[in-house]
């Protein structure tokens, strides 16, 4: 039988310049919060930012920094956590001023049990949802990005049917160089048998052609396996005279075996 853990215990952050108010709260929420306490706001800052509390309870009037101000820097480190403001006998617009700073709510001195535990307990609530609606945000962000990153990539895929014709198209003009060239050495070896071996003088240029075909075809090949991956190289500007210049000194040699001249003007690149 699997049995869950239960959640950790919400933290209650308790800042108040009085021991008397600061451990009778201590004591009132201990048995079902992790609770700290400061006796100042400079203390409080630094705990705020080491236990990460579901819910902060601030005295507003303090010696040094007082609670509006502590107020203002909490909401520069976290403007997600509720505060509770804790008030003496006439400080209600002191406390009116705090809600509009962007405390969640307030509580006067000497505080009712009752009503002490219900307002921590719907602060933490608060908290705890804001927190997870933030990281479900992030979640659906990340999600959101995979997706559009997963719909490129189909949308690559489906056009590899349209790219794999042209590429079984552009890789069959170098093959069928290649199996002219293999087929005319093949001749030629045939006929050095006969003692003819001047014929074999161009055998080196037309391996050349064979071997420039080739590694066409390899890079053809690379080519197409990039196609379809997500942050493919970049396509580089080539030389157009230089490609014509290749074709034409590759099927020469075959032109040349069928009685047909070839004649090739190749304008300067600007």
């Amino acid at each position: 039988m699997h049995i869950s853990a239960s959640p950790d215990p919400a933290k209650v952050l308790i800042i108040d310049d009085e021991i008397g108010p600061r451990e009778s709260l201590r004591m009132l929420l201990k048995p079902s919060y992790q609770v700290h306490t400061a006796e100042n706001v400079e203390t409080g800052l630094q705990l705020l930012q080491e236990k990460r509390p579901d819910t902060i309870v601030m005295d507003i009037r303090m010696p040094g920094m007082n609670g509006i101000d502590g107020l203002r820097k909490i909401r520069e480190i976290d403007p997600h956590l509720s505060v509770i403001m804790f008030t003496g006998f006439g400080a209600l617009e002191t406390a009116q001023e705090a809600l509009r700073l962007g405390a969640n709510d307030y509580i006067n001195k000497p505080f009712d049990a009752v009503q002490m535990r219900e307002v921590i307990g719907r602060n933490v609530e608060r908290t705890r949802l804001q927190r997870q609606s933030e990281v479900t945000g992030r979640e659906l962000h990340e999600l959101n990005e995979r997706l559009r990153n997963e719909l490129a990539q189909k949308e690559r895929l489906a056009s590899l049917g349209q790219a794999s014709a042209e590429f079984v198209h552009d890789l069959s003009n170098p093959l069928t160089i290649v199996w002219g060239y293999v087929q005319i050495l093949a001749k030629k070896l045939e006929q050095s048998g006969d003692g003819n071996g001047d014929r074999n003088a161009s055998s080196p240029r037309e391996l050349h052609i064979i071997e420039q075909n080739v590694r066409l075809c390899r890079e053809l090949l690379t080519m197409w396996q990039s196609y379809g991956r997500v942050g493919a190289s970049k396509p580089k500007p080539v030389s157009m005279s230089s490609i014509v210049q290749d074709v034409s000194r590759s099927v020469t040699g075959m032109a040349s075996q069928n009685g047909v001249q070839l004649d090739c003007e190749i304008a300067e690149e600007e």
